[in-house]
């Protein structure tokens, strides 16, 4: 619950939403250290329901003050890449470790 409860309350947000979302599954695996099965079935629960990270809204990040300036260049430049297919969800291949919010941009 202490993982989850920042991006229960920044769901809102929308320019917020993407980095949260890649925040908490990053503190889930992060979390799997703690507790393997907990924090693996959590996150296989969270892949499925990831879509401020979708290549349609993962712009929104954008306009957040947290991302960095570094991120949103990635992400600015990576509009410019054609997708391979549109998904209304994150791609869940694409959460590795060292993702970012401009691997999951596309025009």
């Amino acid at each position: 619950m202490l993982l989850y409860s920042k991006s229960w309350t920044e769901a809102p947000l929308a320019a917020e939403a993407p980095s949260s979302d890649l925040q908490l599954w990053t503190d889930l695996k992060q979390y799997e250290q703690i507790d393997a099965e907990v924090g693996k079935s959590v996150r296989y629960v969270l892949e499925r329901h990831l879509r401020y990270l979708s290549d349609k809204t993962v712009g929104l990040a954008v306009f957040s003050e947290r991302v960095t300036y570094e991120d949103k260049e990635l992400l600015m430049s990576n509009l410019t890449k054609p997708p391979v297919e549109r998904k209304v969800r994150s791609d869940p291949s694409l959460l590795k470790d060292g993702v970012c919010l401009g691997d999951f941009a596309t025009s």
